[in-house]
């Protein structure tokens, strides 16, 4: 299997390196090298952890799942997963949108296609957010 190989192969060389392996475990969570288009990005957090980003084209819509990620151990545990509208798109942007079921929680993600660069962005009724900033990989 691709992802296998990989990793082995990667793993190897990049024994201590976090962003490596938040990348190969990206690769060994996708489910199929046959989606016709997928970014995976992390996104730092205030505490130690991380976050893996999944985002797939779906026809018109995009799958999503958010994983945390603990770099001082233990297994990535999904956050949340959902259906993101995309709002924008040309050949350097892709804006996404994610709308709860309650309207109570809006969230924007912008990724750069030429630097790969993730924003993330979010609005709720009654908690405050902050903005995030991460990388991308396109695969």
């Amino acid at each position: 299997m691709l992802s296998d190989f990989l990793f082995q192969a990667l793993a190897s060389k990049h024994k201590h390196c976090h962003m490596t392996k938040s990348l190969l475990l990206a690769v060994l969570l996708l489910s199929s090298a046959a989606q016709a288009e997928t970014w995976v990005c992390t996104l730092p957090s205030s505490d130690d952890s991380s976050y893996l980003l999944r985002f797939s084209r779906n026809g018109n819509r995009f799958s999503f799942t958010n994983s945390s990620i603990l770099y001082e151990g233990g297994d990535p545990r999904i956050v949340y997963e959902g259906s993101l509208i995309p709002i924008i798109e040309t050949e350097t942007m892709l804006n996404l949108l994610d709308i709860k079921t309650d309207g109570t929680n809006l969230g924007i993600y912008m990724i750069n296609k030429e630097t790969n660069v993730l924003i993330s962005d979010g609005v709720r009724y009654s908690v405050d957010t902050l903005r995030g900033e991460g990388h991308c990989v396109k695969i």
